[in-house]
């Protein structure tokens, strides 16, 4: 496979990857893409450190839970002024 073939270029692949995630974070698009290619990495034994997925869907959940928080106020302050 690739990755046994080139070690070198695996073991720098996973830090680029979890960089751009963070500071692609508010494209969802590429995010999504990057943890869906990140996963599959993971699954296929590029590298053995699950954590690096955990994090990242920690990460989202958390953002997630803020703009739903967010746009719960939102509702509820424009109910209340009308």
């Amino acid at each position: 496979m690739f990755h046994q073939l080139y070690a070198e270029f695996s073991a720098d692949i996973i830090p680029a990857l979890v960089k751009t995630f963070h500071t692609e974070k508010d494209n969802l698009v590429k995010g999504r893409s990057l943890l869906r290619l990140l996963t599959e990495l993971y699954i296929y034994g590029v590298y053995n450190d699950h954590t690096v997925v955990l994090d990242i869907v920690k990460q989202i959940v958390v953002s997630w839970r803020e703009i739903a928080f967010h746009r719960t106020n939102e509702y509820c302050s424009i109910g209340k002024s009308r």
